[in-house]
């Protein structure tokens, strides 16, 4: 039996290897892998990585992931670069804006802007798009995201005077990470149906929360299915006042159950103490919530800045334009960490990059899963993930990479 031959097509005479590598070099960086490719190109391994903000409260690369797809959706959606480009710079300026109250500012009450779309019945935020996209599957095996479509629906539904309430433990998070602190997450929904919401830090352990949450504790259960049912549950009241009310009405059940004027301590990643906030002091936040619309005059340039930027009508996949935007952004956020604390400025960029890493806010810690423990289960120390489709770490017996089947990266 005759083997049938196949033969690659020829080579066309006009065939230019020098305009190829060209075109690729400066193709968009529109996918994932390109992105990848990339960062390899110009930013790991050279001094520009720092301003990647890696493990800060302001990954960079985060925002780039999301301008990646507001491009998508514009381009489905058939939207001109002026728009896609005004609605990157809302969404990160929501982002900066978090950065600065929760991890710059270390502020015990954060502000969370809200509203309900109505006509999709969908909670939306500023900072995330649908209240949906806060959580992931991978987080707490999926309860808090089960919890927050819940709430949505619970918030779409509403009648007025209600305040809804669910919590956020500090402990375990996932397989090799953990939540640093607890915070608590309430909802307002006005007499007029207008929907608003803030954030309270507040240290309590898994006792005081269950006390609060349950009036019991559940201490025969292990840490991990104890915070699975905190974060499960949705506390709702009637209410006839405002957010101010139902906020201070949260903070006096917690400090009857802790029985002391200590609420929350601001510490860094490393433990040591920034700053601790008294009960009166959260309640004098909370007695004047239009203090949290207001940043200094400074953040606001840096901010104004940033939206110059990007109001130009250009396309920030192009790779020298997306190189700009990374470093615009990252250190648009170390001149908001010199703003707060002057005495960094004459530090190295290396240092104040250090400072941010070592702010601690409601991004998950990583714990450690180590190296060792991941080859025992079969993992391959490099391959191609069949998920994300890169050449990357730590590929699984199934073929996925380690951090598409968690989430995570390991330690």
């Amino acid at each position: 039996m005759e083997r049938e031959t196949t033969y690659a097509p020829p080579i066309p005479d006009d065939y230019d290897p020098v305009e190829e590598v060209e075109n690729y070099l400066h193709a968009k960086i529109d996918t994932p892998q390109k992105l990848n490719r990339f960062l390899e190109e110009r930013f790991y391994g050279t001094e520009q990585e720092q301003w990647l903000l890696e493990e800060t409260g302001f990954e960079v690369l985060n925002q780039i992931r999301m301008y990646q797809r507001i491009r998508r959706e514009a381009i489905h959606n058939k939207q001109d670069m002026e728009t896609t480009n005004k609605q990157f710079y809302e969404r990160t300026r929501a982002d900066l804006l978090g950065f600065y109250w929760e991890f710059l500012q270390g502020s015990s009450v954060l502000p969370n802007p809200l509203f309900i779309n109505m006509e999709e019945r969908k909670v939306w935020g500023k900072r995330y798009g649908p209240l949906v996209n806060a959580s992931s599957q991978h987080e707490r095996d999926g309860v808090p995201l089960q919890t927050v479509l819940a709430l949505n629906e619970l918030l779409v539904d509403s009648r007025p005077d209600m305040t809804y309430m669910f919590v956020s433990p500090a402990g375990w998070a996932g397989e090799g990470w953990e939540h640093p602190e607890s915070q608590f997450y309430i909802y307002h929904i006005g007499r007029n149906g207008d929907l608003q919401a803030l954030t309270l830090r507040l240290d309590l352990d898994l006792e005081e929360h269950e006390q609060l949450i349950f009036g019991r504790n559940y201490s025969h259960l292990s840490e991990r299915e104890r915070i699975k049912n905190i974060v499960g549950q949705i506390k709702s009241t009637s209410s006839h006042g405002n957010l101010e009310t139902a906020a201070m009405d949260v903070l006096k059940s917690v400090q009857h159950i802790k029985g002391n004027e200590v609420a929350w301590e601001n510490r860094k990643k490393n433990g040591d103490l920034i700053k601790t906030h008294a009960f009166k002091d959260i309640a004098e936040v909370i007695s004047n919530l239009e203090s949290l619309n207001n940043v200094d005059s400074e953040v606001d340039t840096v901010l104004t800045e940033i939206e110059t930027l990007l109001s130009q009508d250009i396309d920030w996949l192009d790779p020298d334009n997306l190189e700009i935007l990374i470093l615009h952004l990252g250190q648009s956020a170390d001149k908001m960490l010199t703003i707060v604390k002057p005495e960094l400025k004459d530090k190295s960029a290396k240092v104040r990059v250090q400072e941010m890493r070592e702010l601690r806010g409601c991004t998950a810690l990583r714990t450690g899963i180590s190296k060792e423990e991941l080859k025992k289960r079969g993992y391959k120390e490099k391959g191609y993930c069949a998920k994300c489709r890169t050449f990357t770490e730590w590929i699984g017996p199934c073929g996925v990479c380690y951090k598409c089947e968690t989430g995570n990266s390991p330690a």
